[in-house]
């Protein structure tokens, strides 16, 4: 008997051969009626190392859970893409291969789950572990269980939602679409989805492990500086289909900020490229001239400088490496 199912769990996976078991051993919970409502995806992105082998070796042992789809390489994005068009479950959970959720806690979230309230999304919480460091993703004084609508949480939520903390309803995941053969799209996810999600609960649970700090981790800021072209390429999206609604634009706001900030304390305070350069002082221009953008941006400091704003006023690039020369000394 085939038993529906409530989730979808897609595991987008690139050589990750050292951390692929540890992932998918989290996820076979003991209360094997609970196990059977899950459905694990496991996206091969055409790994070179002995990912697809391990992701097989758990289809043999659990075929009604795990389902392997080996695909050539074509970046995270894609591999969203098509665990979207594959799901079966209600919800829509991403855990990336080096990173795995409390067995336990997960036990109790598909318990939830069989609860079928009617929500758009649920927002866990995630436990970040930063090298000898753990500490939990957020603090909320919201109330847990309780079912809230977007529209009326902006006194209370001040951040946009982390894509590690949330389950979607999986025909909103396939609504969204990411940008493929790019690095960054789950930004995408956290500015989208809210042409979407109209209500959500908050699950005040450490369900997801979140390991930050690895070597060749997308998230180091080395690699935001090789793959500026991706942040561009996302901001170019953003700006053509961010909603006229002005509740939607304000959270889609609230997750592109931050990522744009990077944008430009890669290009002000980093050694990029003239070509990289060139197209920021053009992007500069497009963001400068959308007020509510620009002022979420121009706030950041470093060093308690505001030296966003002041580079807007005094367009020289010198100084401000200096600046991020000087940051760079001082975290030593």
């Amino acid at each position: 008997m085939i038993m529906d199912k409530i989730i979808t769990i897609a595991v987008p996976t690139y050589n990750m051969e050292e951390y692929l078991e540890r992932c998918l051993e989290s996820l076979l919970i003991e209360d094997y009626s609970l196990l059977m409502n899950i459905e694990v995806l496991v996206i091969n992105d055409g790994s070179k190392d002995c990912s697809l082998k391990i992701a097989h070796t758990y289809e043999t042992r659990f075929p009604e859970v795990f389902r392997v789809i080996d695909k050539a390489n074509g970046n995270w994005g894609s591999c969203i893409n098509r665990a979207a068009k594959e799901a079966q479950g209600d919800y829509f959970l991403i855990l990336d291969a080096d990173d795995w959720l409390n067995t336990r806690e997960l036990e109790n979230f598909i318990k939830e789950l069989k609860t079928k309230k009617e929500v758009d999304m649920y927002v866990y919480n995630c436990l970040l572990h930063n090298g000898k460091r753990k500490e939990p993703m957020f603090l909320t004084k919201m109330e847990v269980g309780k079912s809230y609508r977007i529209s009326d949480i902006k006194a209370v939520w001040d951040c946009s939602f982390f894509i590690h903390c949330i389950a979607l309803k999986t025909d909103i995941i396939r609504k969204i679409h990411l940008t493929e053969g790019i690095s960054y799209c789950d930004v995408e996810i956290s500015i989208y989805m809210f042409e979407y999600v109209k209500s959500f609960i908050i699950y005040d649970r450490l369900l997801y492990d979140y390991v930050v700090g690895r070597p060749g981790q997308s998230i180091e800021f080395e690699s935001y500086i090789r793959n500026l072209s991706a942040i561009v390429k996302i901001y170019r999206r953003y700006s053509k289909e961010c909603s006229c609604d002005k509740e939607v634009l304000y959270w889609q706001q609230k997750a592109i900020i931050p990522f744009l900030q990077i944008y430009y304390q890669a290009n002000l305070l980093y050694k990029t490229s003239s070509l990289d350069f060139y197209t920021f002082k053009a992007l500069h221009e497009e963001i400068h001239n959308d007020l509510s953008l620009w002022n979420g941006i121009c706030n950041q400091s470093c060093l308690k400088i505001p030296y966003i704003k002041i580079w807007s006023l005094i367009p020289l690039r010198f100084p401000f490496r200096i600046l991020g020369l000087l940051r760079n000394k001082l975290k030593r």
